[in-house]
């Protein structure tokens, strides 16, 4: 149990947003306990998520963010890929300078600030239930980071579907019917839905054959694995 009012993190939007899209998320933390003037704010994410690395020199590239304070002090951004600890290395640490951040005062980042014309933040390429911007404080700048209580979190669903993939049994008996599948997936091969499930005859003469799923409301279609007879 931590002796300090941690503060509290938010982010917006809270609304979904599509793999490998780019997007503008608003993170604000608000201080609980006053902030040291060398006080931290650390914020981590998984290693295996595969989004664009934020950055703060280009306005104009991909995952430009930037970052400010309300009340005098100044924030410093340290993006550090093996800053956390595992499987949560990857890490943005938020510097607090030139004057303490007092209670309820707040420090900002915008991810993928497209107002120097950036595309914006590239998101996770794989759908994810919880992206968590999981946050740590270090109040009194003994770089002993505190969990926060609660860190938000976003959810990254699939985009519109692109392709579609076909599966069937690799071995079935001559004569008998069998279940085919039919799954659609968006650019980055994330399942849009629910696979479509066909009924086959079968065939009566062995040998190697193949079926063809087609969607109709899309009209994509995919060729199946070879099915032995």
């Amino acid at each position: 149990m931590s002796y300090f009012d941690l503060g509290k993190a938010e982010i917006s939007p809270n609304t979904p947003v599509v793999a490998g899209s780019f997007a503008t998320i608003t993170y604000t933390y608000t201080a609980g306990h006053p902030m040291d003037y060398a006080g931290y704010i650390k914020i981590t994410f998984r290693n295996m998520e595969d989004f664009g690395q934020p950055q703060f020199d280009n306005p104009k590239a991909p995952n430009y963010c930037t970052v400010k304070a309300t009340g005098g002090s100044r924030v410093i951004p340290r993006w550090d890929p093996k800053g956390g600890v595992r499987p949560s290395n990857k890490a943005l640490f938020l510097i607090i300078r030139d004057q303490y951040l007092d209670r309820g005062e707040q420090v900002q980042v915008v991810f993928g600030d497209t107002s120097g014309g950036s595309p914006g933040w590239r998101m996770p390429t794989f759908c994810i239930n919880h992206f968590r911007f999981t946050t740590f404080v270090d109040p009194i700048a003994n770089y002993l980071f505190k969990e926060l209580p609660e860190s938000p979190t976003l959810s990254i669903i699939a985009g519109e579907p692109a392709r579609a993939v076909c599966t069937a049994p690799s071995e079935v008996r001559a004569g008998q019917t069998f279940d085919y599948h039919l799954r659609l997936e968006d650019r980055w091969g994330n399942p849009t839905g629910s696979p479509l499930k066909f009924t086959h005859p079968g065939w009566t003469a062995p040998g190697n054959y193949t079926v063809e799923g087609i969607d109709q409301s899309t009209g994509l279609s995919a060729q199946s694995n070879p099915i032995d007879v």
